[in-house]
């Protein structure tokens, strides 16, 4: 996934200055120390991320606390019928991504 990802970005003329894929399972047992660091919630953190994507209802609610903004691909499996905290924008495809970042800077 990660080279089809660089690929799309750069096709779609998306510059960034480093992209970081999460390596691990965030649910790993904390006994394996090196899995804690290798998270989204840490790296968000660590490096100041400000746009993220996710599919995952709960895991953009939680990086809405630390990122700019999440943006958060629609599938079925996501929905709520609680509102989104502010920052946390669904998106139903990369191009939609692309026209939000386009339109913020």
């Amino acid at each position: 996934i990660e080279k089809h990802t660089k690929k799309w970005l750069k096709d779609n003329g998306i510059v960034f200055e480093k992209i970081i894929f999460e390596s691990g399972n965030y649910d790993a047992p904390i006994s394996l120390f090196s899995s804690k660091y290798k998270t989204r919630y840490y790296y968000a953190k660590k490096y100041k991320i400000r746009y993220f994507v996710e599919d995952n209802l709960r895991n953009a609610e939680k990086l809405s606390h630390i990122c700019e903004y999440v943006f958060l691909v629609d599938h079925p499996y996501n929905q709520t019928e609680n509102a989104l905290p502010y920052n946390v924008i669904r998106v139903s495809n990369w191009q939609e991504i692309s026209e939000w970042i386009k339109n913020m800077n």
